[in-house]
This record gives C-alpha cells, structure tokens and sequence, in this order.
C-alpha cells in the first residue's frame, strides 16, 4: 500500500470506492513526473561534441557543424573591417580638427551681432549717418556700402581721393566714440576713383571682434579686386 492511499484510508475512511481512482491518479501524476525529468535530461545533456549522442539533436539546417568554420572565418573578417573603419574615422576626426584649428587662427571666430549692440553700430542707422556725411564732399565721394553679415559693419567707400573717405567718418555726427580699426589702401598707381574698405566701429571691440573683421576686409578686397579684373 501506498503513502497515498493509505493517508486516503486514514482521513477518507467514508469513500472507500473513490481511493482506488485517486491512486491511479496518483500513477499517473508519477508517469507524467518521470518524463519530464527525461525531457530535462534531453535539454540538459552535454551535446557540445556529441552532436548526434543519445540524448541531443541531430543536425538541423540553423545548426550546422559544417557552417561553424565558415561563421567563425566571416565574424574575424568582419571584425577586421571594423577596426579599418575605425581607424580611418580616427584620422578623419583627427585631420578635421587640425583644419578647424587653423582656420580659426587664420579667420577668427565668427562675429555674431550681440543682443546688447549700439544702435549707431546697425546697418540702418550707420548707413544713414554716412550718407549725410557724405553729402558734404558732393562728387568726390562715388558710392558707400555696407556689408553687415556679422558685427561689426563693414564700409566700402568709392572716392576720387584717398583722404577723402577719412574726412567723410571725421564729419559723422555722434560717432565720437567710433574708431577705425582697420582699412585698406589701394595701391598708389591705381587712377581714382579708389575703392577703400574700412572697418568703423564701436572703440570697445574686443581682440576676437577685430581680428575676425580684419580676415572680413581682407576677403572683401580680394573679391573686389577678382571683380577688376574679370572681363
């Protein structure tokens, strides 16, 4: 006699006719208990070597022994590329801020106009102010324009004298406190009427403002003269 029936026995002893179908239940769940430790067997074994052993799959096609070395052959040749790659990126990077190095000792960083600007600095109010000045030197004076891109205001001034476009900014009024900071001067066997580029602005600019003005005027005068002498 089993535990089971006999603890059936012991606290069931009023349905005797219902403990002989208990305990084939009970064989059953033991039935079913035994093949699922088979089946954890199965899953369990060392199949590492043995493919085909007892106990562990056969070959399948998305378990291939023969496609092993090919696998591990292609997983190496893609890594390589991977380490090329990197590489390359690398030099790229390192190249890249090597340019951006030089070019900013060569052209300065970019001057944005600042929330704060004077007014007398911004492209309407300074145009305006030139014009009347301007105006007193009749046709001596050509032209005036304003390039206005980043801060500060760039003027290219077309007189029949070089000293004229000096006397011009002396005659704005209100722009005491203004100082040119840079300016070109054409070449002396040039005939007039000379284009003169200067940078005037505010006296308070700071080293980065006016070395990025002085590349500005720089690249405007090389335009300039690229326009001279296209046909």
């Amino acid at each position: 006699m089993t535990y089971a029936v006999w603890c059936l026995k012991r606290f069931y002893p009023r349905h005797p006719e219902n403990i002989l179908e208990v305990h084939h239940r009970s064989l059953d769940s033991a039935v079913d208990t035994d093949r699922i430790h088979h089946r954890l067997d199965l899953e369990t074994a060392d199949c590492t070597d043995r493919v085909t052993a007892e106990g562990c799959p056969g070959p399948t096609a998305h378990h291939n022994p023969a496609d092993i070395p090919q696998r591990s052959s292609e997983t190496k040749q893609a890594r390589r590329k991977l380490r090329t790659l990197k590489s390359t990126l690398a030099e790229y990077d390192f190249f890249l801020r090597v340019y951006e190095r030089e070019t900013l000792t060569r052209e300065g960083k970019i001057s944005h106009w600042p929330s704060d600007v004077d007014p007398r600095a911004e492209h309407s109010a300074l145009a305006s102010a030139l014009q009347q000045a301007a105006a007193h030197f009749g046709q001596e004076v050509h032209s005036v324009e304003l390039d206005c891109d980043e801060y500060p205001c760039l003027v290219s001034m077309t007189v029949d004298r070089r000293k004229t476009a000096l006397e011009v900014l002396e005659q704005m009024e209100g722009y005491d406190d203004f100082a040119l900071h840079h300016f070109n001067s054409p070449a002396e066997d040039i005939d007039p009427p000379f284009t003169l580029l200067l940078a005037f602005a505010p006296s308070t600019l700071d080293e980065d403002v006016q070395k990025r003005a002085l590349y500005r005027l720089r690249q405007l005068e090389t335009s300039a003269a690229a326009g001279d002498e296209a046909p």
